[in-house]
């Protein structure tokens, strides 16, 4: 079974707690330590949130691509075989094109986010990791991953976020999508299929371009507020030992 890192943590304090019970009852560990509890809640919270997060964005792309293929199937039956004339069944997929673009862009915008609030808990389990480990540095030769500290900018993970290839292929769903849109209705105002092919093929381009510049800005500006953010710490830092160096010395 996979041991998970706090339940390493739990498992060295426990280790202590049975040593110190052995040499006289000292009370439970919530009430020896109250510090750490919270800390190991915390960090759990945090997983589980992340955790979460997930499973809805993966639910979210799920949908979308069930969508694209429902909107796929309804535009090759209009096309192919409905009594319909041209002009609707252009003016129809056209419609329906841009009803998937909508949704499209939609979760696009809500994958990129959550993207950034991905760095955020995971920064905030790099802080409790790095509290723990402090706590028991016994478990520092054992760590891989990068731990955050207070005041530091975001230690960046060696991993590479599943959301970006996400984020990705809803660009170029949402792309195609706008494509084929634009291309229907070319054909259906300019009558000239090689212009409307030209404004297909140039809006697919533009709108992975534009999927792309949009996703980096966002996660240009979550990525500052999130430094901001770490970098703050420390001056609390500074804060809570100064008041604790007053109480103290009452």
């Amino acid at each position: 079974m996979k041991l998970r890192f706090t339940d390493a943590i739990e498992n060295l304090l426990g280790e202590r707690q049975r040593g110190r019970q052995r040499e006289g009852p000292r009370g439970n560990m919530s009430d020896e330590d109250p510090a750490l509890t919270i800390a190991l809640f915390e960090y759990e919270s945090i997983r589980e949130l992340l955790i979460l997060g997930n499973t809805q964005t993966a639910a979210r792309f799920n949908y979308l691509i069930f969508l694209s293929a429902a909107v796929i199937a309804g535009s090759g039956a209009i096309a192919g075989g409905s009594a319909m004339s041209a002009a609707a069944r252009l003016a129809v997929i056209a419609a329906l094109t841009l009803l998937l673009t909508a949704i499209g862009l939609l979760t696009f915008e809500r994958i990129v986010r959550f993207d950034i609030v991905r760095l955020e808990y995971l920064a905030m389990m790099g802080l409790y990791r790095g509290y723990l480990l402090e706590r028991a540095p016994q478990l520092k030769p054992y760590t891989i991953l990068p731990v955050q500290r207070p005041g530091e900018p975001r230690s960046s993970w060696p991993v590479q976020s599943a959301l970006s290839n996400l984020a990705h292929a809803t660009a170029l769903i949402n792309s195609a999508a706008m494509a084929t849109a634009t291309a229907a209705l070319g054909l259906l105002t300019l009558r000239s299929t090689t212009y409307s092919v030209a404004i297909g093929a140039s809006t697919l381009c533009l709108g992975v371009l534009t999927h792309g510049v949009w996703q980096r800005e966002i996660r240009k500006a979550g990525e500052a507020a999130l430094n901001r953010l770490l970098l703050s710490r420390a001056t609390l830092k500074v804060e809570s030992s100064q008041s604790q160096g007053a109480l103290s010395g009452r």
